[in-house]
């Protein structure tokens, strides 16, 4: 049954059966985020941060403002995982 899954079924939603016996806390990655100026629409990043420590922008390299700066959502990447055991 587990044989069947592969790469092509990472970040899609899956239905299998079977009975949970085990499962972690969520545990965050390495995230990677970017912010735009609210000024001039420059978009400020990669900044690469975990859950313990928010990196902000000091500056915008395109206008020389120090913000406000916005969380690029298209753009963030915020992975977490859970593992599962599953008994068939």
């Amino acid at each position: 049954m587990w044989s069947f899954y592969r790469q092509l079924h990472l970040n899609q939603l899956i239905r299998t059966g079977g009975v949970v016996v085990s499962c972690s806390g969520v545990m965050p990655q390495l995230s990677v985020i970017k912010y735009d100026c609210a000024k001039c629409g420059f978009i400020l990043g990669p900044f690469y941060q975990n859950q313990e420590q928010e990196v902000k922008p000091g500056t915008c390299p395109e206008c020389q403002s120090s913000g406000p700066f916005e969380l690029n959502m298209e753009q963030v990447t915020i992975p977490s995982v859970v593992v599962f055991v599953l008994v068939p």
